[in-house]
This record gives C-alpha cells, structure tokens and sequence, in this order.
C-alpha cells in the first residue's frame, strides 16, 4: 500500500481547484484502489467526471 499527502492551495476565499492529476501521479495502479480526503472542516471534495 502506498501513502501520500498532497498539500492543496486555493488561491482565493472561495475556490475550485481540479487535482486530477496530483491524485494522477500517486494513484497505486496495481491495486486500483484510491482514498481522497480532507482534514480540514472548512474545505471539501467533490467529484466529477471530466
């Protein structure tokens, strides 16, 4: 299993920022397993076809 963080910066109060392809680079292909969350109460996730 690998493990990693990615540090996410908006850029303005409120803000939309794709990270498809920071998730892109540390997905673990061979499992094809990935978990996406958020620390921090004020922000979320979504997810959309792109």
């Amino acid at each position: 299993m690998n493990i990693s963080n990615l540090n996410i910066e908006s850029k303005e109060r409120i803000d939309l920022v794709n990270i498809t392809a920071e998730v892109n680079e540390v997905i673990d292909f061979d499992t094809g397993w990935v978990f996406v969350f958020s620390k921090h109460t004020t922000s979320g996730l979504t997810i959309n076809e792109d």
